[in-house]
């Protein structure tokens, strides 16, 4: 996990350093981000442990292009996977359900039980990234894709873009 880290992190540096990370003012530091009154990222992780503050994700839908730029290898092949099956076991189905038996026609509601097993692996991904590094907690709350939420403060969240 550890290397699966250090990638991820030259990834973000490599973001940050560009025109597109400057333009955006994204950040790796945790004391660089104005709207955080914490400013070193062991006493937001204890403060996440112990649930005195809380991560939430910012906007409801997914965002594939930033799952690309944090998740392992194999998250990315699982998502890929479902995302796949999600299209295609529904027409084995209905196939099977001319060809054998009406029971196959269950298999229309997979895309269902798919789409909510991908959004767990996704939130999963997202603020298991976002607890364990504090450069990608950095990029995500810059890119405006978890919040915080903390006692006396309310929930913060990132004001420009």
């Amino acid at each position: 996990m550890a290397i699966q880290i250090s990638d991820i992190e030259s990834t973000i540096d490599t973001i940050v350093n560009s025109e597109f990370g400057q333009r955006h003012n994204v950040v790796v530091k945790l004391s660089e981000i104005k709207e955080i009154p914490i400013s070193h990222f062991s006493e937001l992780q204890s403060a996440l442990a112990s649930g005195n503050a809380v991560m939430r994700q910012f906007p409801l839908s997914t965002c594939g292009s930033t799952l690309s730029i944090i998740a392992s290898p194999s998250e990315k092949r699982i998502i890929d996977i479902m995302s796949m099956s999600t299209f295609v076991v529904p027409i084995i189905g209905i196939i099977c359900a001319f060809i054998f038996s009406w029971w196959f026609l269950l298999f229309i509601i997979y895309p269902l039980i798919s789409i909510a097993i991908g959004k767990r692996i996704y939130l999963k991904v997202l603020f298991d990234r976002a607890t364990n590094s504090e450069k990608a907690f950095c990029f995500l709350f810059c890119g405006r894709l978890i919040t915080l939420e903390l006692p006396g403060v309310g929930i913060i969240s990132r004001q420009d873009l």
